[in-house]
């Protein structure tokens, strides 16, 4: 399973280059806003429930997607009402599932990298 983890700020450009991979790579894009969208429909954003929940799919749907070795694309806006430590939590539960995070040279996971950069994906796409 390879996971691209595209982060930064609004408007960086995050879900067109994470279409341009997923047209390169045929890794499926799930994209911040759609779990945003579903969950505004009913709690406000920022609300204990959304940010609860919000965070249980993103890592739902990761780590299911990591358990049968499906590579996505997720993009990801950092901002005050995502618990501190998700990235680690993310990695942790991917890593669970017995995928292995990707770390490039001296920089590992936990240094931030650019707005709307990508971790290496891997030599070859997986499905």
């Amino acid at each position: 399973m390879n996971l691209i983890f595209l982060h930064g700020p609004a408007a960086a450009g995050k879900l067109t280059t994470a279409r341009a991979l997923e047209a390169r790579l045929g890794y499926p894009v799930f994209h911040n806003h759609l779990t945003v969208n579903l969950l505004t429909t009913v709690f406000p954003f920022g609300s204990e429930p959304f940010v609860r929940l919000r965070e249980q799919i993103w890592l739902s749907v990761i780590t299911d997607a990591a358990r049968i070795g499906r590579s996505l694309i997720f993009t990801f806006a950092p901002e005050s009402t995502v618990p501190f430590g998700f990235p680690h939590r993310l990695r942790d539960a991917v890593e669970s599932q017995g995928a292995e995070s990707a770390r490039s040279g001296s920089r590992s996971a936990s240094r931030p990298r650019k707005p709307g950069s990508a971790m290496p994906a891997g030599s070859k796409p997986a499905n």
